[in-house]
């Protein structure tokens, strides 16, 4: 696969369009818009950049920085030559397959996949609200059983396989790293693109929430684009052991919203 082909295979990933499920959850805004909290487009530009400082930057971008490192350490590269050189030495299907279970094993057992899994409980975890918590979670899902078809090359099979020994959630970020870690990616294009369809997100749902043009959201993005990046700049300059989050007041609205008259979205 080539470079081109990587990226744009990762492009497709970051569509609005991609079907994951992002557009049935707000992950609060819905509360915001129907209480009037937010009415205009300088609130919901507001609204954004308090989201991006307080949670999705701290908090997710974090733990993709962190999946990646662990999955550096659990699959190095060169135990992609140890395994295909244990392939090429079986004459049989079943030996090789037997190969191919016992490195996946010593990779399951390593530090590294328990740093994964933390991340991930951590990335569930942070989410006070319930309905907040299952978006991510359901979103991580959908991106698995879809990945499988897109993304041969990213072992999902084993993504899933983990997460079962492990107890694991799945959130949308954690597999979201795992495909772009497999796809050769840079750490800073595949946490610039998770930053950018985080803010495209937003932007959709408060299409559906407000009388908001079309322009006025793509002018949103471009604006909003160039804070989020700096943020991260900022953020990743400290040696945060552990991701976090200080949302409070959006996480209160996330679970206000399930008490809400008349919804569009399920978060």
């Amino acid at each position: 696969m080539t470079n081109t082909s990587r990226l744009l295979a990762y492009v497709q990933m970051l569509d609005s369009a991609f079907p994951i499920g992002s557009f049935s959850h707000s992950f609060g805004l819905e509360t915001f818009v129907q209480q009037r909290r937010i009415n205009n487009l300088q609130q919901l530009e507001q609204y954004m950049k308090a989201q991006l400082q307080a949670s999705i930057v701290p908090l997710e971008a974090l733990c993709l920085k962190g999946i990646y490192e662990a999955l550096e350490g659990m699959m190095p590269p060169q135990s992609e030559q140890v395994l295909g050189s244990m392939k090429r030495q079986q004459s049989e299907p079943a030996q090789a397959q037997q190969a191919d279970g016992d490195l996946e094993d010593a990779w399951f057992a390593s530090p590294f996949a328990e740093r994964l899994i933390r991340l991930d409980a951590i990335c569930h975890t942070q989410r006070a609200a319930r309905e907040s918590r299952e978006g991510l979670h359901k979103m991580g899902k959908r991106l698995i059983r879809l990945g499988k078809s897109l993304y041969p090359e990213a072992r999902l099979p084993q993504l899933e396989k983990l997460l079962q020994q492990h107890n694991g959630y799945g959130t949308y970020p954690t597999v979201f790293a795992w495909i772009a870690w497999h796809l050769r990616l840079d750490i800073e294009l595949a946490i610039s693109g998770y930053l950018h369809t985080s803010i495209q997100m937003m932007v959709n749902s408060a299409l559906r929430l407000m009388s908001l043009g079309q322009t006025d959201g793509q002018l949103l993005i471009r604006k909003t684009v160039p804070y989020a990046l700096d943020l991260w700049e900022e953020i990743k300059q400290y040696d945060y052991t552990e991701p976090f989050s200080y949302g409070i007041v959006q996480e209160i609205y996330a679970m206000q919203h399930e008490t809400l008259y008349s919804r569009l979205f399920m978060s």
